[in-house]
C-alpha cells in the first residue's frame, strides 16, 4: 500500500483495534493463473508469545483454497477498510483538487491450515463474537453436533501469522486548520453514514 508519511499510522495498538472493529476483510493470495481475493470475517488473536494472528475460514470449493493446494503458497495479504468519503474541492478556501478520505489497514503474513479442534474453536469464537448481545444467540455449542460436523467438512480454516502491518489514515492532514474544520462541517451535513464516520475520525485527530 502506498502510504505517504503524512498519512501513515505507526501506532500498532490503534491499528490492531481498527482490525477488531472492522473485521470483515479481504483475503488476497497469488493463485496459479491470477490473484484471488475473498471477502470474509477475520478474527484477531494475540498468542501467549505476543504474536498476533488472524483466523478465518472459506468454502472448501473456493478457488482460493484449491490454489493453496496447487501452489503451496503461504504469503497472504488481508485488507481492512473503514469509513470513506468524497472530499469536494469546493470546501477549500482556495482552488485545489477534490480527493477521497479513508482509513485502511493492510496485514501481511504467512498462512497455515486449521483442522479438527482448532477449526471448531475458531468457528465457535466467530459465533460468540457476532452473536453477542442477541436475545437468542446461535452458538456452535448449541447447534446439533451432527450438523456442525457436516458443515465443518465444507469449509477450510486457516491462521495467518502477521509479519507486517500498514496503517493509513488519509484524513485531510495536508489541509490548513480552516479548511480542515470546514471539511468536517460539510461531511456532518451528509446523510451518508460513511461521511459522518470520516468526520468523526477527523475530529478525533484534533
Amino acid at each position: 500500500m502506498y502510504v505517504p508519511k503524512l498519512f501513515e499510522n505507526k501506532d500498532t495498538a490503534s491499528i490492531l483495534q481498527f482490525i477488531r472493529e472492522h473485521s470483515f476483510g479481504i483475503l488476497v493470495t497469488q493463485g496459479v493463473e491470477n490473484i484471488i481475493a475473498t471477502h470474509i470475517p477475520l478474527m484477531l488473536y494475540e498468542l501467549e508469545n505476543g504474536q498476533y494472528v488472524l483466523r478465518g475460514h472459506i468454502g472448501r470449493a473456493n478457488d482460493q483454497h484449491l490454489n493453496w493446494q496447487k501452489t503451496g503458497e503461504t504469503d497472504v495479504l488481508a485488507i481492512f477498510t473503514g469509513a470513506h468519503a468524497y472530499i469536494s474541492s469546493s470546501w477549500y478556501a482556495k482552488p485545489n483538487v477534490s480527493t477521497w478520505n479513508y482509513v485502511a489497514v493492510h496485514a501481511y503474513g504467512k498462512l497455515k491450515i486449521l483442522e479438527g479442534d482448532a477449526l471448531l474453536a475458531a468457528v465457535s469464537d466467530l459465533t460468540h463474537h457476532f452473536e453477542a448481545g442477541r436475545a437468542k444467540p446461535m452458538l456452535v455449542e448449541n447447534m446439533p453436533s451432527d450438523m456442525v460436523r457436516r458443515e465443518l467438512k465444507g469449509i477450510v480454516g486457516f491462521e495467518i501469522a502477521i509479519e507486517k502491518l500498514q496503517g493509513k489514515e488519509k484524513l485531510s492532514q495536508n489541509r490548513n486548520p480552516t479548511d480542515y474544520q470546514h471539511i468536517i462541517e460539510e461531511l456532518d451535513k451528509s446523510s451518508d453514514a460513511d461521511a459522518k464516520g470520516i468526520a468523526d475520525a477527523m475530529r478525533k485527530r484534533l
